[in-house]
């Protein structure tokens, strides 16, 4: 049987979520938001509504491709959390010769796969098969509940926390601290069920015109930017427009996918290629933000900052799948050498 070749519309989305969780750390970690002002401020927070949907983007399409699997595949864990903390070893070697220091306590601790979106993801997949299970079980009003429960009601709850000036700890229907920002397994779950639901109700969102799902994504983000303004401008103690749960990020994450799962692009295998890089690229982008002088971008006009945010993402993710490649081939050849031995031991049995 001839091998299905993969569609490059989700492989393209992929990218640019990635390239989306770059960004976002362009602002976060790299300090654009809290460097910048006026017009430029606006643009930062523009982008940041933009991609915030990003990391909701790569559990909601693992649901949907993962709906009819009944079993899960035993390397496939085991290979991301080996690609952690090969990664986070070889930063804190290199930061070593940089440095000129070297301590065998630190240099174990930077083996410990402490990534909570790796963990988290393992957890899901590992747990795919019993979640498919269940959603055989389940209908569409369950999931607008589930949706209702585990992002709606939190984040009223977070609305309450800002205009009450308290932390009512105990109130959130997801933890004792809240929603945590929607950085919980609940929060993957459930974009989890979406993704099985957009695959399930298919016929259901084929009714709804591009036009309308295109004005809807609009004015979400342009909702999700004035929050986002106000928060800071107002110097509130939560961005409601940041949090992975909240159900404008959601929705946002959810017109995205069904957008470019109707882009008749074929199978491009540049895109496909590039696409295997995406977890690369989560993982190693955060140490090249001190080296791109986000700082002096953020001090030009818009259209410098906005042309040294974009290609800064593009380049470090270029990077990113050379680092990847050559990664590649080491483990494949090392996992080849594996089966090889095992097959040996199964002959001498």
């Amino acid at each position: 049987m001839a091998k299905t070749e993969r569609q490059s519309n989700i492989e393209l989305l992929r990218v640019i979520a990635i390239l989306g969780v770059v960004i976002l750390h362009y602002n976060g970690i790299g300090g654009a938001l809290d460097s910048t002002s006026g017009i430029n401020h606006i643009i930062c927070l523009t982008f940041e509504s933009l991609f915030i949907c990003s990391v909701d983007l790569f559990m909601l399409i693992s649901g949907y491709f993962s709906c009819n699997s009944k079993k899960t595949i035993a390397q496939k864990p085991i290979k991301l959390l080996l690609q952690v903390i090969v990664f986070s070893g070889a930063w804190y070697l290199i930061s070593c010769i940089k440095d000129g220091s070297f301590s065998i306590s630190l240099f174990l601790r930077s083996l410990v796969p402490a990534n909570y979106f790796v963990i988290l993801y393992v957890v899901v997949y590992l747990l795919s098969p019993y979640l498919n299970k269940i959603y055989e079980y389940m209908n569409s009003k369950l999931v607008v509940l589930l949706i209702v429960l585990f992002s709606v009601y939190p984040t009223l709850v977070d609305v309450f926390n800002i205009v009450t000036k308290s932390n009512w700890m105990g109130l959130s229907s997801i933890g004792l601290e809240g929603n945590q920002s929607g950085y919980t397994i609940v929060n993957f779950v459930l974009l989890y069920f979406i993704g099985m639901f957009i695959r399930k109700e298919a016929d259901k969102f084929a009714r709804i015109k591009n036009v309308l799902l295109v004005l809807i994504l609009c004015i979400d983000i342009a909702v999700l930017v004035v929050v986002s303004y106000y928060s800071s401008l107002l110097h509130l103690p939560a961005d409601l427009s940041r949090t992975y749960c909240n159900p404008l990020v959601i929705l946002e994450s959810i017109i995205a996918f069904i957008l470019f799962s109707r882009l008749n692009i074929g199978s491009i295998k540049w895109i496909n290629k590039l696409s295997a890089a995406c977890f690369t690229t989560f993982l190693i982008h955060a140490y090249f933000l001190s080296h791109i002088r986000i700082d002096w971008a953020v001090q030009q006009n818009p259209i410098v900052l906005v042309l040294h945010m974009l290609l800064s993402a593009i380049i470090i993710y270029l990077i990113s799948f050379c680092v990847f490649f050559v990664y590649d081939l080491i483990i494949r050849f090392l996992f080849k050498k594996i089966d090889q031995k095992k097959m040996v031991i199964t002959d001498l049995k």
